[in-house]
């Protein structure tokens, strides 16, 4: 097992900022995925599968109809496709991160190397938000539907804890119990049901589309965009919620095989399939009803009802119902894996990084699944969502940032400057917010003028930034090799400064209980990191040093020495990288 080991460990009195700014060195994240103890088991279809059955469903069974009705009419379609781009756009970077670091752990990973410890311990809890919450948010929306779905449509006579509305939700928990029972059968035979799972959710959505497309009635006779382009403008910024779940494909990074290849086509992949899928869908809908006659509650299976195919609808209901289950499975899988990243360096009592003979975190996860069966139970999911969502934008946040500063420790190798570009990108994070802040403040009853003329000077001072941090991102000298030569994401930095730009907006227009909650939970992170993370830290007490006995250890050395011979060190380079020149920049 790799472990840590106390040869001349960092300095204790170091001041307590320096420890918390603390950030991993990239070889020492290089050297765990290539000495790991998870299994790389899992090909380019598995990580397809964990990406398309956690992405696809929702935004066809529901979404396609509210968008359509209350949006973009018949030009839903498009609305799909430039929620989908925005997206792209975001997962590229994903996409690079996921290749270079390979490791459990995803966005947790990078901000810890790009940023330091305490902004990896905010984004591990986001992550735990994201997953653990929100999948046990996921299993009660699930509970919710069966039971309405059994009172309603069946017309059972349900006993009193079972009956819609009520506090707890027994159902809720026996589905996540089921999946963590799953769990524990071992990764592959999880896989297995996943890949079953989402294959039976991409045939209840291929029938949605067949099925709807021999109900068509002919093309559509109301106007193509009843509310214009700021509609179809809308419908895309709400068709953003039907592509949340790629991300996931991230935390199995420690277990995917050739990941430097594999991750970027998953994640690429993943967006792409679903947002053809979500065009498709909706534009069977266009020329299934009229918008206006569409039900934004039950989706698809009303509209059947409503073309007279009631077996249809009927089969659509119960299929949603039989297929979301995978969407609280593949976050079970997530789950135990973050942990497991955060237990390696010290932040997480050590039973979430033990692993069986088989490559599999018992421990793991039957804690998180003990934890996510009480909230699946007792919390009602209008409670969880908007919590989820504020974690899930702030985690979107640091990773933008991580892979922006990535790229200016890589030229900063090559001798650029890397302490004035972080100066720039905190400045611009400030910016943008500040002006979102004011943009969002225009459109909701404040004065506008003098917002607007805020919100405009903040945003050429962001530009101004952002033009900085830009020429920060470009190695010096054009004729030098990067240092990374793998699967590098198109327009670094403009595209993740954009992205914080939106991410901003979304955050702004979340209730503000649910802001204060998360500002709440993120605080009792950090006082715990401080209380107990700083002090258990592994790179702030022991260092990150592997254990002689570790199986391959090939780049023992390239963790031990502070002063490494270029030649051997060349010899053993993990991955797609070019040996560095300045090896004393690495840290």
């Amino acid at each position: 097992m790799a472990a840590a080991r106390p040869s001349s460990p960092p300095p204790a009195d170091r001041p307590l900022l320096e420890k918390m700014l603390l950030r991993k060195p990239q070889r020492v994240l290089a050297a765990e995925a290539d000495e790991g103890e998870l299994v790389r088991r899992f090909g380019l279809m598995d990580l397809l599968a964990v990406g398309v059955g956690g992405t696809l469903g929702t935004g066809v069974f529901v979404l396609s109809c509210v968008i359509a009705k209350d949006y973009a009419g018949p030009a839903s379609f498009i609305s799909w496709l430039l929620a989908g781009a925005a997206t792209l756009l975001a997962a590229v970077g994903y996409a690079e991160l996921a290749a270079r670091f390979p490791n459990a752990g995803g966005n947790y990973a990078y901000t810890y190397v790009a940023m330091g410890e305490v902004f990896a311990v905010l984004t591990g809890w986001c992550l735990v938000l994201e997953y653990a919450v929100g999948t046990a948010a996921v299993a009660r929306a699930w509970g919710d539907k069966m039971n309405n779905w059994l009172a309603d449509d069946i017309g059972l006579d349900l006993p009193g804890p079972l009956q819609p509305g009520r506090l707890i939700n027994p159902a809720a928990a026996a589905l996540q119990l089921a999946c963590c029972g799953v769990m524990l059968l071992g990764a592959e035979a999880t896989q297995r049901v996943a890949n079953v799972w989402t294959l039976l959710k991409v045939t209840l959505v291929l029938f949605i589309i067949v099925t709807g497309a021999t109900a068509a009635t002919g093309p559509p006779s109301e106007p193509f965009m009843p509310s214009g382009a700021g509609g179809v403008m809308s419908g895309a910024m709400a068709a953003c919620y039907g592509y949340i779940g790629w991300d996931e494909i991230c935390c199995m990074a420690g277990e995917a095989k050739d990941p430097h290849r594999t991750l970027p086509r998953a994640i690429n992949g993943t967006i792409i399939i679903c947002a053809g899928f979500y065009a498709i869908a909706a534009i069977v809908l266009a020329f299934m009803l009229p918008s206006s006659e569409l039900d934004d509650e039950a989706g698809f299976s009303a509209g059947f009802d409503a073309v007279g195919l009631e077996w249809a609808g009927t089969i659509v209901s119960v299929g949603e119902l039989a297929t979301l289950p995978v969407v609280v499975l593949l976050g079970c899988i997530a789950q135990p894996r973050i942990q497991y990243a955060i237990a390696l360096d010290g932040l997480l009592p050590a039973a979430f990084r033990a692993v069986d003979a088989d490559g599999n975190l018992v421990h793991g996860i039957l804690i998180s699944g003990a934890v996510m069966t009480l909230v699946a139970l007792l919390a009602p999911f209008n409670v969880l969502d908007g919590i989820c969502s504020a974690g899930v934008l702030v985690a979107f946040q640091l990773t933008n940032c991580s892979l922006v500063l990535v790229r200016v420790d890589e030229a900063a190798r090559a001798g650029a400057d890397s302490a004035r570009p972080r100066w720039l990108l905190l400045r611009f994070c400030v910016a943008s917010l500040a002006a979102t802040v004011a943009l969002d403040r225009a459109t909701k009853g404040a004065p506008a003028a003098p917002c607007l003329i805020v919100a405009a000077a903040l945003f050429l001072a962001s530009l101004f930034f952002g033009r900085g941090i830009s020429a920060h991102c470009r190695l010096p000298d054009p004729a030098t090799k990067a240092y990374y030569v793998g699967y590098r994401a198109p327009g670094v930095p403009w595209v993740q400064l954009l992205s914080l730009y939106c991410n901003w907006y979304l955050l702004a227009q979340l209730d503000a209980s649910m802001l204060l909650a998360f500002v709440l939970y993120a605080f009792l992170a950090l006082a715990f990191y401080l209380a107990v993370g700083v002090r258990a830290s592994a790179g702030n007490t022991v260092g990150w040093r592997l254990s002689e006995d570790a199986p391959g250890a090939d780049l023992k050395d390239l963790l031990l020495a502070d002063a490494v011979d270029e030649e051997a060190k060349a010899a053993d380079w993990p991955g797609p990288y070019s040996p560095p020149k300045n090896l004393d920049r690495l840290e």
